[in-house]
């Protein structure tokens, strides 16, 4: 793990990788918002039945609002499944890291899910879903499995 807590114009903030128990712990009103969230029951029942490996990289801003409103529901839409392993990188407002994965994966905005299987990008979810994030994310699964 890279990950620090810093300050920037007044800020405190996660920089670096990160992973989720770290972010509730610093951030408990996400947890919460994970916990109040109520996905559609048929759109989870296709992403709890998924069962193929996927890594998913999820950049966000602890200060961003959009990273607050949306990863804790995407949490809780892959809960469960253990075929979904998460990595998770913390940038600042200027969407910088100590790294070059912003330039490799091309990140603009936050949040941003990217669903990698075998090396190859399935799709991602930029921002705000099109939908709903659990809609999102069973369309990405299920167009490419």
């Amino acid at each position: 793990m890279t990950s620090k807590k810093i300050t920037k114009n007044n800020t405190e903030l996660l920089y670096g990788q990160i992973n989720k128990e770290q972010l509730y712990f610093d951030y408990p009103v996400w947890l919460e918002q994970e916990n109040v969230y109520k996905p559609n029951e048929e759109e989870l029942k296709n992403i709890q039945g998924y069962d193929k490996d996927i890594n998913i990289y999820i950049f966000l801003g602890t200060w961003c609002g959009d990273s607050r409103r949306n990863v804790p529901k995407f949490f809780k839409a892959i809960k469960g499944n253990s075929h979904f392993k998460t990595i998770l990188w913390a940038v600042d407002r200027k969407k910088k890291l100590d790294n070059d994965l912003i330039e490799k994966y091309n990140i603009k905005r936050v949040p941003t899910f990217i669903f990698e299987k075998d090396g190859v990008e399935l799709g991602r979810i930029i921002e705000n879903p099109k939908k709903t994030i659990e809609a999102d994310i069973q369309d990405i699964l299920l167009l490419k499995k």
